[in-house]
């Protein structure tokens, strides 16, 4: 089942922060993939519905319901928590 990806509005210009290129598709390809496999191995669940995904030292913090995936948040680790 394909899910649909939601952005929310602080997330959407996250990803053109990314420098280099190389590393902005890889985050692009990883939060894409979400939306056909929501549940990936190496996930850690941060409560409620909430869950982290690592792509290097970017992490996407996103939101699972039903129907859709709701992107949070993607930043260098040592941001993200803050």
């Amino acid at each position: 089942m394909r899910r649909c990806i939601v952005w929310a509005p602080s997330a959407k210009r996250e990803p053109y922060k990314i420098e280099p290129e190389r590393v902005r598709v890889r985050v692009n390809k990883r939060t894409c993939s979400l939306a056909t496999e929501p549940r990936p191995q190496r996930i850690k669940k941060l409560g409620g519905n909430r869950f982290r995904i690592r792509q290097g030292q970017y992490r996407i913090i996103y939101e699972l319901s039903k129907s859709q995936v709701g992107i949070l948040k993607i930043e260098h680790r040592r941001e993200v928590y803050r």
